[in-house]
C-alpha cells in the first residue's frame, strides 16, 4: 500500500473534471492501491474550499465528500511544523506527508513545493498515474 497526501486542488480539479487525472487518483483511494493520509488541518481545508460557492457544491455535498475521504484515510497529527513551501498554507500538506512517511504528495501546484522532501516525492496527478511504484493504475 502506497501512502499519499492530496493537496486540496486535486479534489477541486476532480469535481470540475470528473474524468481527468485528479479524479482517477481519487478513484484509486477506493480501489485500494493507495492509502490517503490526512491531518485535521487538511480535512478542515478540504471542507472550507469545497464549500465555496464558486465550485457549485452544496455545503452538505462538500461535507459528505470530506466525510467519505476521512473514512478512507488514516488521520495523523503532525508534530513538527515545517516552513518549506513558497505558499505557507501548503506547509500543512508537507508536514502530514513527512510525518506519515508518505511516498507521494500529489498536487496541481508543483511550484509551491520542493521536488522532493525527505522521502516524499512531490508530483502532479498525471505523473502520479504513470508512476511504477507498485501502483496498479489500470482500470
Amino acid at each position: 500500500m502506497v501512502k499519499i497526501v492530496l493537496d486540496t486542488n486535486i479534489l477541486v480539479s476532480a469535481v470540475i473534471s470528473p474524468e481527468g487525472p485528479p479524479a482517477r487518483v481519487l478513484d484509486m483511494l477506493a480501489d485500494g492501491p493507495v492509502q490517503l493520509i490526512i491531518s485535521p488541518a487538511i480535512s478542515a481545508e478540504y471542507l472550507d474550499v469545497l464549500s465555496r460557492k464558486k465550485f457549485g457544491l452544496s455545503e452538505a455535498t462538500a461535507r459528505a465528500m470530506v466525510s467519505s475521504l476521512r473514512k478512507l484515510a488514516i488521520e495523523i497529527v503532525p508534530s513538527e511544523p515545517l516552513r518549506i513551501c513558497t505558499d505557507r498554507e501548503d506547509d500543512k500538506f508537507l508536514e502530514c506527508a513527512a510525518a506519515a512517511g508518505a511516498a507521494y504528495l500529489v498536487t496541481g501546484n508543483l511550484k509551491h513545493f520542493p521536488k522532493v522532501f525527505g522521502g516524499v516525492k512531490i508530483i502532479g496527478p498525471a505523473a502520479f498515474l504513470r508512476e511504477p511504484a507498485g501502483i496498479d493504475t489500470t482500470g
